[in-house]
Parts: C-alpha cells; structure tokens; sequence
C-alpha cells in the first residue's frame, strides 16, 4: 500500500482515497482526527501491547479550509497524519493530530455494498454541486445553439474555481483547463436521452489519469436533469482500460464518436433500446449496467429533486418470454 505526501504532516493513500490530494491541500495536521479501536495483540517486560484494529479519520471544518467538499470524501485507513502515535498505546491513549479517542468507530458498513462503495463519490459529487460556481457554471453551459458547452472546475489555494465556458460542436466539447488540480467538469448535453455518452466515460479514465484530483465530470441535458460520472476504482479502471480499449466510428457530421468496443457495444445499445424503447430512463439503464457488469471503477449518478446524487443500477431478470428485462435500481 503506498502513500503519497501531501505535505510534511499528511500522507494519503492514492488507492483508497479519490481526490485525497483535493481534500488536505489545505488542512493542517491540527485538523485531522484519527480515532482507533483496539485490540491486545501480546505482551512483554513493559506489560500487554495493543494495536489499532480500526482507524477512522475526521477533519475539523473550523482548522480546514475547504473541508465541507473533502471530509466525506477519504474513507477509513486513507489518511495518515505523521504525528500520530505508533500503534503500541494502550487503550485511552490518543491517536493523530487534533487530539485523537481511542473510542472505536462505528461499525463498518459492509464494503461489497454498490452503495456503500459509491458513498463518498456520490458525497463529493453532492459537495461540489453545492459551490456557487457550480450554480453558475450550470445556467452558463445551457446556450441553446444545438451544440455542446461546458466548464472545468479546479481548486485554487482552497478555493473551488471555474473556467470561461468553453463551446464545442453537436456531439462533443473538448474542456482546456490550467488548473493544477482540476477537480470536476461540467458540459451540456442537447440530447436528452443521453445521461453520460460512452466517450464521457473514456474521457474521464483519462482526465484521472492526467490528474487524480479529476475525479467526476457532470452532465445536464435540455430537461433539467443533472449527472454525474465519477471514479470510485481507480484499479478497476485501469484494468478496464487495458481490457476493452475504446473503438471509433464516424458521425453523420464527421466528427468522431466513441464507443465501446465489440462485444460490449452491442450490448450496451441491446439495453438502451430493449429497456422502454429508446427513452432517457432506458440509456440510465444502459450505462449503470456497462459501468457495474464490466467493473469499470466509474458511477453514473443523478441528482434529486433535493440536490443530492443518487447512484443508479440496474436489477436484471428474465422476463416472462425467456427474454431479458432490465430495472433500473437507486442507492438511497
């Protein structure tokens, strides 16, 4: 397990937290707590030895610039604060900065849980719409030219940025950023039934891997509903990657779509087109079931009537008539 230095106190794991280098940029080894549950694991002259069995970690919104967006983002082991102790303190005995408890935490949710997997992406994905920038950045895009626009959101010194909005053709936008850690974008879709298109999905495995702060690009449509896409597995991802690299076909305009690679793109139409005949609800169907089936270490979500991004699924069964049928399932 390797970590990377944010600064001379943090380290977080690159693999177990998404856009962990987003989240402490800004915060100090005073606004970290790390709580530990403990376990005897033996003894010696000095007397019984303990170690961690658990360790969370919380950051103080009042010491952490920016934290409302990170602190839901790091899951349990992500973050090491350099100053906690070395795991031998007997129970009562503090942990990290901040004047760590050794009170255990609350038990583990179950990790194979899509929902509970997807939890702090679909925390992020909610934080980030909340900044105002975001608001504006969501009436900007929608120019109604039949072509598609968009911004790139970035952290700056703590503060949530965004570009200019950037103006493409009817299928695509190319998003330019100067950002050193850009951290979202968001583009207008003109067609409706399109949550997240298939080049959305690869354009984001490479955002993240150009930067591992671009964790979530955002989508809105002429109706009004708002997406998300976001990375939850960067080795799924990876490994996705390698195994069905994208293939290309021309549009009707000539400019260049992606797609899936066979067999998969087939599929991926069979359930858009088999679910409720070609609807938006029927394309939400379709990419949940590409992004779960095939392990692509990305989330489609959209948001509620609340504001809050729920992560969609899809339930398949057999129909009936021997033939498959597709539902589509939300986390709550």
């Amino acid at each position: 397990m390797s970590y990377n230095d944010v600064n001379d106190v943090i380290s977080y794991n690159a693999e177990a937290c998404i856009g962990c280098n987003f989240c402490t940029e800004v915060c100090v080894v005073d606004a970290i707590t790390v709580k530990k549950s403990w376990l005897e694991v033996g003894g010696g002259t000095g007397g019984p030895l303990y170690g961690p069995t658990h360790i969370k970690m919380f950051i103080d919104p009042d010491e952490c610039i920016g934290s409302g967006i990170c602190a839901s983002v790091c899951p349990t082991y992500a973050i090491i604060a350099h100053k906690q102790d070395s795991g031998t303190n007997p129970p009562g005995g503090t942990a990290g900065g901040g004047g760590g408890s050794s009170s255990p935490p609350d038990d583990p949710n179950d990790p194979d849980d899509p929902c509970e997997k997807t939890k702090a992406a679909t925390s992020l994905a909610t934080a980030l719409a909340n900044e105002s920038k975001f608001k504006q950045g969501l009436n900007d895009v929608k120019i109604l030219d039949g072509k598609e626009h968009g911004v790139v959101f970035g952290s700056v010194n703590g503060v949530f940025e965004s570009t200019a909005v950037q103006h493409g053709s009817a299928h695509s936008v190319n998003l330019q950023h100067s950002y050193n850690l850009p951290v979202a974008s968001l583009h207008y879709h003109t067609n409706n039934n399109h949550p997240s298109s298939v080049g959305d999905i690869y354009s984001l495995i490479g955002a993240y891997n150009d930067f591992n702060s671009y964790s979530t690009f955002y989508i809105t449509s002429p109706n009004g509903s708002v997406y998300a896409i976001a990375v939850t597995d960067p080795s799924a991802m990876s490994q996705f990657l390698t195994d069905y690299p994208p293939s290309y076909s021309i549009n009707p305009d000539g400019s260049t779509a992606v797609n899936f690679p066979q067999p998969l793109n087939d599929l991926y139409h069979d359930v858009a087109f088999d679910y409720n005949s070609n609807t938006q609800v029927s394309y939400e169907v379709a990419m949940a079931y590409m992004l779960d089936t095939y392990n692509v270490g990305i989330a489609l979500m959209k948001m509620d009537s609340s504001g809050n991004f729920q992560k969609l699924g899809t339930n398949k069964s057999t129909a009936a008539d021997g033939s498959p049928k597709y539902e589509q399932t939300k986390c709550p």
